[in-house]
């Protein structure tokens, strides 16, 4: 036991403790014994501590000045090319992101009747803005701006609602009331410098003048010289702070803006005032849908009047049904019925095929091709002169002096009259009217256009027509613009008129002797006639096309008068058109009373005094 205790003890120096305490419990606990075998510390291993060599000082702090010399290099560079290099650019850079531009408006230039009265100006106004972000309280805003703007309060809170950091409110606010609503100091409103455009006559050649709006000229003269009447904007730059207040010391420049020119039309204002409300009141009479009236001047072409019914107030267009916003006078056509038979009886009296006593034969049907026209009443045959022909408004009678013609030479004569070509009048939207081709004519064709059906041309063409029979066969192409002024005092005349022979002098002389019997007993236009006055011209009847079944049943009438005075030294033309006259009026009834009324006027205003001359007596009748 004791050689084992002792290979025992040797054996337990080398193995751990807890082996041999387990086997003295396990003894003590055999033999009975309660004494506890007292505790051992195992001891620890021993590892071997790694050393760790530090870098070499000397290597480190060169590397690092390396670094910090890049780095200097780099920035040194960098500040060098801002401030050598870019400096200047970048300098100005900055500066324009603080200069903020502000456009002046130029004040758009006048447009002026022929005796130089205003027909259109512009004055300072304001228009009134929100900024949506700085309202408060929208709907007391609204309540409080409502009275003054003379709108809707719901209307208003929506614009207060928008996004956006602009949204005007008013538009044409004068200074005044511009004033007293900055005055409110209300949150995020504002108001902004402009020019409010003004029609001291309304209604007074609205069709003529047109419009503007945010944009420039929307019709009429405005549009077509929009150029010239806008001038040329200026521009206020400023430099300013980030809080927008200007530098005291920054930059300040000021382009002035340049005026618009003036424009000056042929139009005499007051009679076009007369002839306006005239032809209101005729359209109003005869329960008419419309209707255009235009006054030449024979001898230059130039305008006098041009108007139309229904039309529209040029201060407030946006009221008016857009179909009225036009100028019916140059853009929309009509058939001329017999006030287009001037064309087949000056053509027929140039070429010497007729005289104004020529004796003729006349039945109350003529037949072309497959159609058979009629007179507009029913009569045997008669024995009518030319002149009584002309003075009857005698279709048959017509076509037989047109089929002495020939198509030919008759199509000649209608394009000389300028039929199917624009005028070039100094107006937008204009019609050249409709006058088909000889190629594309029906067999029937010929016997329409002599009698003013399938033939269309606009008021003013129409006015043209006797316009050459009254300047001894000359046409003179309309004109309405007598020039432009320009800011500094420099004139610029309208384009000068184009003049074509149509007819010989004698032949224009003729004719108008013969028209001076449609105004006079036995004629279909005494009501056109002026006491003290000689008068010469020709009624019309026209049906209207029906787009319904492509015909011209049910498609309602025009009635026209076109003529002049004094008709041997003829100084005025007028044309007149009604539409749609309830009860088929025809020429003689409602535009024939027309033509008197405004005529009347007209020679009165512009001096033209009677020549005194008697009125030649017309046979109408062969004994």
């Amino acid at each position: 036991a004791a050689a084992r205790s002792g290979g025992g003890s040797t054996r337990a120096a080398s193995r751990p403790a807890t082996g041999g305490a387990t086997r003295a419990r396990s003894t003590a606990a055999s033999r009975g014994r309660s004494t506890p075998a007292p505790r051992r510390t195992p001891p620890r291993r021993t590892r071997r501590t790694r050393l760790i060599r530090l870098g070499d000082p000397g290597r480190r702090l060169g590397v690092g000045f390396a670094a910090v010399c890049t780095l200097l290099v780099v920035l040194g560079g960098r500040l060098v090319q801002l401030q050598g290099f870019d400096g200047a650019r970048l300098a100005a850079k900055a500066q324009q992101q603080r200069l903020n531009s502000t456009p002046i408006t130029a004040v758009r230039g006048k447009i002026l009747d022929r005796d130089g009265r205003v027909l259109a100006y512009t004055v300072a106004a304001r228009t009134i803005f929100a900024d949506p972000k700085l309202v408060v309280d929208p709907v007391a805003t609204a309540a409080e701006l409502a009275p003054l703007l003379g709108q809707n309060a719901d209307s208003l809170v929506a614009k207060l609602r928008k996004k956006g950091r602009y949204v005007p409110l008013a538009r044409d606010v004068s200074p005044t009331d511009a004033a007293r609503i900055q005055a409110r100091g209300l949150k995020g409103i504002g108001a902004q410098d402009t020019t409010q455009r003004l029609y001291p006559g309304r209604e007074v050649g609205a069709g003529v003048i047109g419009f503007t709006g945010v944009d420039g000229g929307l019709a009429g003269i405005e549009q077509r010289y929009d150029r010239q009447l806008a001038g040329t904007p200026g521009e206020l730059v400023v430099e300013r702070g980030t809080d927008g207040t200007p530098i005291p010391s920054g930059r300040r420049e000021e382009t002035d803006a340049v005026p618009g020119s003036s424009v000056h039309l042929t139009l005499d204002e007051d009679l076009q005032y007369v002839a306006q409300r005239a032809l209101a009141d005729a359209v109003k009479k005869a329960q008419a849908s419309g209707g255009q009236l235009v006054v030449l001047d024979v001898h230059t072409g130039e305008v006098l009047a041009m108007a139309t019914a229904p039309t529209y107030d040029a201060q407030a267009p946006a009221a008016a049904d857009p179909a009225r916003r036009g100028n019916p006078a140059v853009s929309d056509v009509i058939e001329p019925g017999s006030a287009n038979k001037v064309v087949t009886f000056s053509a027929a009296v140039d070429r010497g095929l007729i005289r104004p006593d020529t004796p003729m034969s006349v039945p109350d049907s003529y037949r072309v091709a497959d159609r058979v026209v009629h007179d507009a009443w029913s009569h045997k045959v008669e024995r009518w002169t030319a002149t009584g022909v002309l003075a009857k408004s005698s279709n048959v009678g017509t076509l037989m002096i047109a089929h002495a013609l020939g198509p030919s030479a008759f199509y000649d004569y209608l394009t000389r009259f300028g039929i199917g070509t624009k005028t070039g009048i100094e107006l937008p939207a204009e019609s050249g009217g409709i006058l088909p081709k000889p190629e594309e004519w029906s067999g029937s064709t010929f016997g329409n256009l002599p009698i003013g059906q399938g033939v269309s041309m606009t008021a003013l063409q129409l006015a043209g027509m006797y316009q050459t029979i009254g300047n001894g066969g000359v046409r003179i192409s309309p004109r309405i613009v007598r020039g432009v002024t320009a800011p500094d005092g420099t004139v610029t005349s309208g384009a000068a008129p184009t003049r074509t022979t149509v007819v010989s002098p004698q032949a224009a002389r003729t004719v108008r002797t013969m028209l001076e019997a449609v105004t006079g007993p036995g004629g279909t236009a005494p009501k056109a006639a002026i006491d003290g006055y000689r008068v010469a011209g020709k009624t019309g009847t026209a049906q209207k096309p029906n787009p319904a079944c492509h015909c011209y049943s049910g498609g309602g009438y025009w009635a026209t008068f076109a003529g002049m005075a004094p008709a041997d030294d003829p100084q005025l033309v007028i044309s007149v058109v009604i539409d749609e006259a309830k009860g088929g009026g025809h020429g003689g009834a409602v535009a024939a009373p027309l033509f008197h009324q405004v005529m009347s006027y007209a020679l009165t205003a512009r001096g033209v005094a009677p020549t005194g001359t008697p009125k030649p007596t017309a046979r109408l009748t062969v004994d």
